[in-house]
């Protein structure tokens, strides 16, 4: 990828910053669903192209390397596939006529969890091997193996998520946090004391899961952490009762970034946001018909030391109910905001002051977004 083209320099950080982290070149691409298109667009330029053009796609992640997604398409069964970031068909993956959502990388590259839904079971999260495949020489330098031979294919949940050393998946069931080791050899709540819990992500260190939940003192729900390894009683890291949810942990590990809901005295209708620099004509995307929004309460973004406890509100604007991502280098969020009409939205992305606010699209029917990982051919540098 070429040097990003040169910007002002960023303001000073804020006084009483929620971490020393120091602000970071805004570079790397972000992959985005719109309208059933999977996109990917340039930061630095804000140039879009369609990754997967099918009109079909309703889910994706990024290979660890970046090389390749794997994508859920719609239909009956919903499919899921594995293409190559430089193109063509690709291929499906699991058993036929099984069909399939949410697809999950593991951090080695040798397994994908996915939802499947049975009308008697409900929602499961399966696993399939990739050894074999292309990704066999991954699988090979893995320090374990995703899946036993003995490992059991399926448990009945839903939103999977690995922890960074592939070790162990967590996952929702009853509205309690569970996790399982890779091998089946082990399972356990990690949860206890919370009740309708939503899974967010792992810290880096693969130590504790993060996650929304209501305590029995609370009257909305807070962020909690919990360890992996021992199943003790949550932690709470935010203050609770402000219906805290959708919880993401910084590569440093020190910052949790999290949504909470704008007082209603304090909401606002939506203006479409200038930034430090707006997407052109090739970041914008026809309109179609209207989709249903992703929330009616309006929300913000926030972020909490998580040693200190000390939380922050960084976004000014409201944005919509989809987790927010870090950049792999933990200098900047990408999140979702209300779009200029009623059919669309805004991917954007700010520094984590809150003070550079770019937006790189404009697109409808925007359904999720996640910072495509640094490759090893330096795409990303």
């Amino acid at each position: 990828m070429a040097p990003a083209p040169a910007t002002p320099a960023p303001p000073p950080a804020a006084e009483d910053p929620p971490t020393t982290r120091q602000q970071e070149a805004l570079v790397g691409e972000v992959g985005f669903v719109s309208d059933g298109h999977l996109r990917v667009v340039d930061v630095a330029s804000g140039k879009v192209r369609d990754l997967v053009s099918s009109g079909a796609v309703q889910g994706f992640d990024w290979s660890p390397d970046g090389s390749e997604v794997a994508i859920a398409t719609s239909g009956y069964p919903p499919v899921i596939k594995r293409i190559l970031v430089e193109g063509g068909e690709g291929e499906a993956v699991g058993q036929a006529g099984l069909g399939g959502t949410d697809p999950r990388w593991s951090p080695s590259g040798d397994a994908l969890a996915f939802v499947v839904y049975d009308s008697d079971v409900g929602s499961s999260v399966h696993l399939v091997s990739l050894i074999g495949e292309s990704s066999a020489q991954n699988a090979a330098e893995s320090e374990a193996s995703p899946l036993a031979p003995e490992a059991p294919t399926f448990r009945v949940g839903t939103n999977p998520v690995w922890s960074p050393d592939g070790r162990w998946l967590a996952y929702e069931r009853e509205g309690a946090i569970r996790v399982l080791t890779a091998d089946g050899s082990r399972e356990a709540q990690v949860s206890l004391g919370v009740t309708r819990c939503a899974l967010g992500s792992w810290s880096p260190d693969a130590q504790r899961v993060g996650y929304s939940g209501l305590d029995r003192a609370a009257t909305g729900t807070s962020i909690f952490a919990s360890s992996a390894s021992d199943g003790a009683r949550g932690q709470s890291v935010t203050r609770g009762g402000g219906d805290d949810v959708l919880p993401a942990w910084s590569p440093d590990g020190l910052t949790i970034a999290f949504l909470r809901p704008i007082p209603a005295h304090e909401a606002a209708a939506p203006e479409s946001t200038p930034g430090e620099s707006e997407a052109g004509s090739e970041g914008a995307v026809p309109s179609p018909e209207s989709e249903e929004d992703a929330t009616s309460t309006p929300m913000a973004l926030w972020v909490v030391d998580v040693g200190s406890g000390r939380e922050r509100q960084i976004s000014e604007e409201p944005v919509l109910l989809v987790q927010p991502h870090w950049s792999p280098d933990g200098g900047w969020l990408a999140y979702i905001a209300p779009g200029s009409s009623e059919t669309t939205q805004r991917l954007m992305v700010c520094s984590l002051d809150g003070d550079v606010v770019r937006q790189l699209a404009e697109a409808p029917a925007i359904r999720g977004m996640s910072w495509r990982p640094k490759t090893g051919d330096g795409a990303e540098e």
